[in-house]
């Protein structure tokens, strides 16, 4: 939306035994306190996860911009 900020919140996790669902969840969750902090709505605009096999450090991750 013209106007409007964009905020980003980055959650990856520290194994490969997490599966995205579960850090998508501690992402969301980080977002809506965000907004529910600042009197705001959360929008979701782009979200963008880790890419399978989970391995050798390319553990899950997710990025959210709202």
């Amino acid at each position: 939306m013209p106007g409007s900020t964009r905020h980003r919140v980055f959650h990856q996790a520290s194994t490969g035994f997490v599966t995205v669902a579960a850090i998508r969840e501690s992402a969301q969750q980080r977002a809506k306190s965000f907004c529910s902090q600042t009197g705001k709505n959360l929008y979701l605009i782009e979200e963008t996860t880790s890419q399978p096999p989970h391995i050798l450090g390319n553990w899950p991750r997710i990025e959210i911009i709202f």
